[in-house]
């Protein structure tokens, strides 16, 4: 039988990165593209990080895609970004 604590450790380090690359992307947006963003705007699922933002914010991430793809990577080698949407 599982212990609820073993349960949750599955879970953990899910969590965590998802946490890690919220926070790296907001950094990296703002740095990269000047734009602020809230920890609510930013969604990573399945490699893909859809951000919520304006229709002008969103062109610009558009035209620096590569160089955020780029800047994700190098500050998370472990964690797999493919496309910021």
């Amino acid at each position: 039988m599982f212990s609820i604590s073993q349960l949750l450790d599955r879970f953990k380090g899910k969590i965590a990165d998802r946490l890690n690359v919220e926070e790296q992307v907001i950094s990296v947006v703002k740095e990269v593209c000047g734009i602020d963003l809230t920890p609510q705007a930013i969604k990573f699922v399945g490699g893909v990080v859809s951000l919520s933002i304006s229709p002008a914010a969103k062109q610009m991430v558009y035209i620096k895609k590569e160089q955020l793809l780029i800047a994700i990577h190098a500050r998370l080698p472990s964690v797999i970004v493919r496309d910021v949407r």
